[in-house]
This record gives structure tokens, sequence and C-alpha cells, in this order.
């Protein structure tokens, strides 16, 4: 999400404790290629994961169609650290509440 070269593929956002995929094609191919080694993996292949680590969809207000957005509470702009908690099992999940809270955020522009 810091890499600058992402920008339009994927967002925080305003809260900092939530992100959206604004465009899943460039998502695939700057992130997907970049970071996991592969453009071909499926975009459904990797929201499973993002399941499997605890992630959880909100739908934000504002979004485009089809935004695809997800929040972890270890998982937060400001304090990268907290990743170092998460569990790959689908432990630690995020809350209603964290869900909720997204879900009023709004999206940061691209770019």
């Amino acid at each position: 999400l810091s890499d600058p070269t992402c920008r339009g593929a994927l967002a925080w956002l305003p809260d900092g404790r939530s992100f959206v995929i604004v465009d899943s094609h460039r998502f695939g191919e700057c992130v997907m290629g970049r970071y996991f080694g592969t453009k071909s993996a499926k975009f459904e292949s990797f929201t499973r994961k993002l399941n499997r680590w605890g992630f959880k969809r909100v739908t934000t207000r504002g979004s485009p169609n089809m935004a695809a957005a997800y929040c972890h509470h270890l998982f937060q702009r400001d304090n990268p650290d907290l990743c170092t908690k998460m569990k790959g099992d689908g432990g630690l999940r995020a809350t209603d509440d964290e869900r909720q809270g997204a879900a009023g955020g709004g999206i940061d522009p691209p770019g």
C-alpha cells in the first residue's frame, strides 16, 4: 500500500485501518506480480487468502462499483509492526465494530 508504483490499484481508507482494491486488473499486474511472484493468480484466490488471514470485506460509503475493501484490526497504516501478530489460520479476525467503522470512512482518492 505504500509503494507509489501501485497507486491506482489499491489505497488506504481515510481511517488507516482498512484498504480498498480500486482496480483489480492493475492490482494483478502491480501487486500480484511484484509481491506474490505471479500475475496469473486469480483475484478470487487472493481474496480467499485474505479471509484465511482474518481480513473481512467491508462495504464503504461512496465506493466505486465493485471496489473491494478489507479490514483487519492488526493491519493499520500507522502501525505496521502489528502485522507480526496476525495468524494465517484466520485467528484474530476483524470485529463487527471494525467493519462498521471502515464502512463509514469512504475511500482515499487513488494517486
